[in-house]
C-alpha cells in the first residue's frame, strides 16, 4: 500500500501583498490569493483520499 502526504497552505493573503506582515490580524485574500485557492481546487479533484487532516485557524481567510 502506498501512503502519500499532502502538505498545504493558505493562499496569499492581502497584507503580504502589500509587503504588511499581518499576524494574527483577519485579512481577506488577494486576487493572487483567491486565483491560488482556485488553481489548487481544481488540482485537488484529480485526486482521490481515503482521509484528510486538517488543521485552521478561525480567520476568514482559512474559512471553507
Amino acid at each position: 500500500m502506498k501512503t502519500s502526504l499532502v502538505f498545504l497552505r493558505h493562499a496569499e493573503v492581502e497584507p503580504r501583498f502589500h509587503r504588511i506582515f499581518g499576524g494574527r490580524l483577519d485579512m481577506g485574500l488577494s486576487d493572487l490569493g483567491h486565483d491560488q485557492a482556485s488553481r489548487l481546487a481544481s488540482w485537488l479533484k484529480r485526486f482521490s483520499f481515503d482521509a484528510i487532516l486538517m488543521q485552521r485557524t478561525p480567520l476568514s481567510f482559512s474559512a471553507w
